[in-house]
C-alpha cells in the first residue's frame, strides 16, 4: 500500500509517529479494545440529501458514543483549538445527527483528534 500510494521512504517515520499516538494515554478508550465494546473506522452513512459522509472513526463505549476526526496535516496543527472547532463544528455537528439515529438514547460526542494527540472535544459546536 505504501508503494501505491508513493510512500515508501515515510513509511517508518509514519509509523512511529501511528504508534506514538496510539500509545497516549489519553487515547486508550479509543483505541484500547478493551475499554469499548466496539469501534468503526470508515463508516460510511448516507445523510439526509442522499450523500455519503465518511466518518473516520465512531467508538461505542458502554454509556456513550464517540465520533472521532482525524486532523492529521501541519496546517491542523498551527491552528487553535477555537479555531479547528470553529472550521470542522458544523461538519462533526452533522455527523452527529447521523450518529444520533443509529444510537438512540446513547450521548454522541465528537472530538477532532491531531497528530500530535491533541484532542478537542467538539460536543458544543454547530
Amino acid at each position: 500500500m505504501a508503494a501505491r500510494l508513493g510512500l515508501t521512504a515515510e513509511l517508518d517515520t509514519i509509523e512511529s509517529a501511528a504508534h506514538a499516538l496510539l500509545a497516549q494515554p489519553h487515547l486508550a478508550r479509543f483505541f484500547d479494545p478493551a475499554q469499548y465494546r466496539r469501534a468503526r473506522n470508515e463508516l460510511t452513512l448516507l445523510d439526509r440529501q442522499g450523500r455519503l459522509q465518511r466518518l473516520d472513526r465512531v467508538v461505542e463505549c458502554d454509556d456513550a458514543v464517540w465520533l472521532i476526526d482525524y486532523k492529521t496535516g501541519d496546517d491542523s496543527l498551527r491552528l487553535s483549538d477555537a479555531e479547528l472547532a470553529e472550521r470542522h463544528g458544523a461538519q462533526l455537528a452533522g455527523y452527529r445527527a447521523l450518529l444520533a439515529g443509529l444510537y438512540a438514547g446513547k450521548p454522541i460526542h465528537a472530538a477532532l483528534l491531531l497528530a500530535d494527540g491533541r484532542l478537542i472535544p467538539m460536543d458544543n459546536q454547530t
